[in-house]
């Protein structure tokens, strides 16, 4: 069995969809230890990584948000059919790490992008928004990764390479950015709770701010480990996760010195209607419901994997294959996948 990952699940109907990290696969787990290979997504190498990172479900449409991918994605359920749409500046890596659907359409927040991304699920038309005017080239690196907050229209994103906070309502599609920490070197997420906002620091993960929304924001020692980096932060039931490279550091809200650890890093926490959703980088999903918690390994039969790869590869042009599948990915093949290759 080879272990996978992905950076989302998506729930519909008792199944499971997501598409790995590992290479090009959207796939599905329904109650059984078969994960099936459905598709690859057309226009990308088979050996692509990280090409997706959120996935909805709209009228029996999957809609894939694009990481490296180089269009935003659609997959008929019922069709079996593939839809693209077509983004600025497609060979952007690390595009979208986040995205919100309010109303009628999906708001992409960037990462490396440079744009807001308004995709209308109706009519699949798609519009962007420039989030850098005004700010007179304060802001650039990586903009935003996937722990925001959401009230109402209004989104509040952390900003990964400086001391702002992003807010971006939208309603009527006005932002603003608000300086809380100057000299800071960013936030790898932001989480609300008890009326106010926490952030976490990217580049040390010793430190949480806590904002009121206005003008006070404290900073937050919590633990004397030295200096590392944070993933983001979650808060769900009075309990602060925070999550670092290898572990997940789980505080009391009431009691900011009690403190204890998970060995596990969470991609995400969600507090849904029906219980508690974990997705772990190590590639297990957990769902907590109230009568039972359900855990999926992330795993695929290594023959079912060369099978669904080798007959990609037979279909693919062998000059577009050496071109963008090997040298463009920067990707280390291992034994098999040469073996694949050239058999």
């Amino acid at each position: 069995m080879k272990t996978l990952t992905a950076y989302d699940i998506l729930n519909i109907d008792g199944a499971i969809y997501y598409v790995c990290n590992e290479f090009n696969a959207l796939i599905k787990y329904e109650n059984t230890d078969q994960h099936e290979l459905v598709s690859d997504i057309p226009d990308e190498g088979i050996y692509a990584q990280a090409l997706v990172s959120q996935i909805f479900c709209v009228d029996k449409r999957i809609i894939l948000i694009p990481l490296n991918a180089k269009k935003i994605w659609i997959y008929h359920l019922e069709q079996k059919m593939w839809k693209g749409i077509e983004i600025e500046n497609p060979d952007c890596d690390y595009k979208f790490l986040k995205a919100v659907k309010f109303e009628n359409k999906i708001y992409l927040l960037p990462s490396r992008y440079r744009k807001i991304v308004v995709l209308d699920v109706v009519s699949n038309e798609i519009e962007y928004i420039d989030i850098r005017k005004g700010m007179d080239n304060k802001i650039g690196g990586v903009y935003f990764r996937n722990d925001i907050v959401i009230h109402g229209s209004i989104i509040y994103a952390a900003y990964c390479s400086g001391g702002y906070v992003f807010k971006f309502d939208m309603s009527n599609l006005k932002y603003e950015w608000i300086e809380i920490v100057p000299e800071s070197d960013g936030f790898s997420g932001i989480a609300y709770a008890e009326d106010k906002f926490w952030l976490s620091a990217r580049n040390d993960s010793r430190k949480i701010y806590v904002w009121d929304g206005n003008a006070i924001c404290k900073e937050i020692i919590i633990e004397s480990e030295k200096k590392a980096y944070s993933r983001g932060i979650y808060i769900i039931d009075k309990k602060i996760y925070v999550k670092k490279e290898n572990k997940t550091l789980v505080i009391d809200i009431n009691d900011l010195n009690k403190i204890s650890e998970r060995n596990v890093s969470y991609i995400y926490v969600k507090k849904t209607k029906e219980g508690e959703e974990y997705l772990t980088y190590d590639g297990e999903y957990i769902c907590c419901l109230e009568e039972m918690t359900k855990s999926v390994k992330l795993v695929i039969e290594e023959k079912d994997r060369e099978k669904f790869i080798k007959e990609r590869i037979t279909t693919r042009d062998a000059e577009y294959f050496m071109n963008r599948g090997i040298v463009q990915e920067k990707r280390d093949f291992d034994l098999s996948d040469f073996l694949i290759l050239m058999s």
